[in-house]
């Protein structure tokens, strides 16, 4: 059940301004409107009603022409709306009321909210009233207010504090407020969220409303509810902020402080899992009843556990908090932002479908593109984030939480930003659970099979290996791309059987090969899982063994991604395949994170040129610019050099040209069944060697 803490955006701001409208501007001498986004009266103090005596009735509902007659006054208000981009809106107008002269100021956010629109202050300045300012007048009148009414400038610094904010913090008079802040009377766990939160917010939007403790100096805990206004300073370079704070302490229980503590996150101030999730039965229920959808958005941050590994976790802690702040300055604020722990934070969307649901998203990537920089360090972070809808994803919340991770992980496999949830990367669906029952049987029936596409040494222009690729031809689904079955493989274990199945296969082919008088290596691909599996390198020498081959007949091939999962294993497992001859390949070099020194370390023998740069050269001079670096860089190294992905006979010419040792692709040949390669073996031998 939602506890008292759980009020809307919405909520708090319309009752926080409406008690500040009754409360503050009763005696004020200016009239002042508040307004709804759709430019109707919420409130009027009573000076509106004098300044105004020309307009009978009550105000309070109507639209602000038919309060205020000015002509053109509602399209002026919201063509500034539209124009002011993010910032705050002040505007200031003088115009004729019958015989009455009046000073108009719009005060009002950009992209106004449901709850509250813009404030309009009107001032009678017919006999040009001008003895103070209406900021001095509203001065002194919050003085003497008993909530905590304080002016801030961009850094949280007490400017000025008003009365009964002096007795609340324990501020004497006669003290001097240049070394005070706010952050001052905020306990620790409280201070992430107002400061990187609730400010940061407000010079945003020109407005924040929360709940927080404020401290005394006696460390006397008060439960308040926070409003945040943006406030221009006197040079109008810098942003000020007036806070008021009202204390709760009355109308809540004094276990308020646990529970707020209970139910946020410590160290960015968001709502934590626990509360979240609330928010989101919540959020369900009201959708379910509207008949709206409902979006929510799983992400966390790559690499993580690196930073905190190599950087310490004092600048781990401080990129989550920035990594919120930014979260939070592209996202509404009725949107809730949660840490659901260590570097995994959740968003729930109301009324947003999938594609309300990706333009958030790319919003969101978009802003975490620049870099953070830490305490000298400057850090890229990239994220993962996946996206579950209701009710299409999920009718729950446990459903769509499930749904919304099952797509963060889909998202991390494919190497994407993010992915909406799809049943088919659901290991619990329907035709997963049959397709992993399926492809289990055929690795222990044998019923996969092999496809070898050759590799062409280019100085000689023969055939000197071959790469094997596994294929899986369904009863009933017919054949099924290894872009399916693979990850599915490597996500339910069944990875390990799998390359132990295609290892055997390929080497007993690549015996009876040599045996038939074709000297021809065999390439095996080797997952991120595998270079995990200790076992992998009895299994490779058992079977070397066995068949009689020598063991630089087989070459494994291993995604720089894959190297980088676990790098000292990783590093271990090759190290002792290369030492037992083994030849090893880095695949798709040029798309992970291999640095220069890192590959120096690597007990490798070749890299091949990933696809994505070899099949368009011909027409793109980047690409070859890519290639040719690549090829220079690999000959300093020592290593063989692979391109891949070949499709025209330009490409080939040039690849020669540039000095590449190997190449393989469908303008050489397709990947073949065994008996076809020999066929296309048998003709080759017919033509002339080069």
């Amino acid at each position: 059940m939602a506890g008292p803490l759980d009020h809307s955006f919405e909520q708090q701001e319309i009752l926080l301004l409406k008690q500040y409208a009754d409360a503050i501007t009763a005696n004020i001498p200016s009239g002042i409107l508040l307004l709804s986004p759709d430019l109707k009266v919420l409130k009027a103090n009573p000076a509106f009603a004098n300044i105004s005596e020309l307009i009978p009735g009550d105000p309070e509902g109507k639209s602000l022409d038919s309060v205020l007659p000015v002509a053109g006054l509602s399209d002026w208000i919201t063509s500034a709306l539209t124009q002011a981009g993010s910032q705050p809106l002040r505007l200031d107008r003088t115009e004729w009321l019958g015989e009455t002269r009046l000073q108009i100021m719009v005060i009002g956010l950009s992209q106004p909210r449901r709850a509250a629109g813009p404030i309009l202050i009107v001032n009678d300045v017919t006999k040009n009233h001008q003895a103070e300012t209406i900021q001095e007048k509203i001065s002194a009148i919050l003085e003497t207010s008993s909530d905590l009414i304080a002016h801030a400038d961009a850094a949280g610094r007490l400017l000025r504090i008003n009365g009964g904010g002096r007795e609340l913090l324990g501020i004497r008079l006669d003290e001097n407020l240049s070394n005070l802040s706010l952050s001052d009377y905020l306990p620790d766990w409280a201070k992430s969220f107002v400061l990187n939160v609730g400010l940061p917010a407000a010079q945003s939007n020109g407005i924040w409303a929360g709940e927080t403790v404020l401290s005394n100096r006696s460390g006397q805990h008060t439960p308040v509810s926070l409003l945040i206004l943006t406030h221009p300073a006197s040079d109008q370079k810098q942003t000020q902020f007036t806070i008021f704070a009202r204390d709760l302490s009355e109308r809540r229980p004094q276990s308020a402080v646990l529970e707020y503590q209970a139910l946020h996150d410590g160290l960015t101030g968001f709502p934590n899992r626990t509360l979240f999730r609330d928010r989101l039965e919540q959020a369900i229920v009201t959708c379910r009843h509207e008949n709206k959808p409902l979006a929510v958005i799983l992400m966390d941050l790559n690499h993580f556990k690196e930073i905190n590994e190599a950087l310490g976790h004092l600048i781990g802690d401080k990129l989550l908090q920035e990594v919120g702040i930014r979260l939070r300055k592209v996202l509404w604020e009725f949107d809730t932002v949660a840490r659901l722990g260590g570097d995994e934070f959740s968003v729930i969307l109301p009324m947003a479908d999938k594609n309300g649901a990706a333009a958030a998203v790319l919003k969101i990537l978009l802003e975490l593109q620049a870099p953070f920089t830490l305490n000298g360090h400057t850090l890229n972070v990239g994220t993962s984030i996946g996206i579950a809808v209701f009710p299409d994803h999920g009718k729950d919340a446990d459903g769509l939480m499930r749904s919304a991770e099952v797509a963060m992980y889909a998202a991390k496999q494919a190497e994407t930003d993010y992915a909406i949830y799809d049943p088919e990367h659901d290991p619990h669906s329907p035709h997963r659970l049959t397709l992993i029952a399926e492809l289990q049987q055929a690795i222990e029936l044998k019923s996969l099979i092999l496809h070898y596409q050759p590799k062409l040494d280019l100085k000689t222009r023969r055939v000197v290996g071959v790469e094997a690729l596994v294929r899986w031809n369904h009863p009933k689904f017919g054949m099924v791309p290894p872009d399916q079955f693979i990850p599915l493989a490597e996500q339910t274990g069944l990875i390990k059987p799998l390359t132990h199945r295609i290892l055997s296969d390929a080497l007993h082919q690549c015996r009876a090969w040599r045996q038939a008088g074709k000297p021809l290596t065999v390439a095996v691909n080797l997952s991120a899982r595998n270079m995990q599996d200790l076992a992998l390198i009895d299994r490779v020498a058992s079977l070397l063994q066995d068949l009689q081959l020598p063991p630089d007949a087989l070459e494994l091939e291993i995604t720089e991604s894959a190297i980088m999962v676990d790098s000292p294993r990783s590093k271990e497992i090759l190290k002792r395949l290369s030492t037992m001859g083994v030849r090893i390949s880095i695949d798709d070099f040029g798309t992970g994170y291999s640095s220069l020194a890192y590959l120096k370390k690597l007990p490798v023998s070749e890299i091949k040129i990933d696809r994505t740069f070899v099949s368009g050269a011909a027409s793109n001079p980047d690409d070859m610019v890519i290639i040719r670096s690549t090829i220079d860089l690999g000959h300093n190294l020592s290593l063989k050099v692979v391109a891949e992905g070949v499709e025209d006979a330009e490409t080939l010419d040039r690849l020669v040209t540039l000095g590449c040792d190997t190449a393989q692709g469908y303008f050489i040949s397709a990947p073949l069944p065994p008996e076809k390669l020999e066929q296309w073996l048998s003709k080759r031998a017919d033509q002339p060697k080069g």
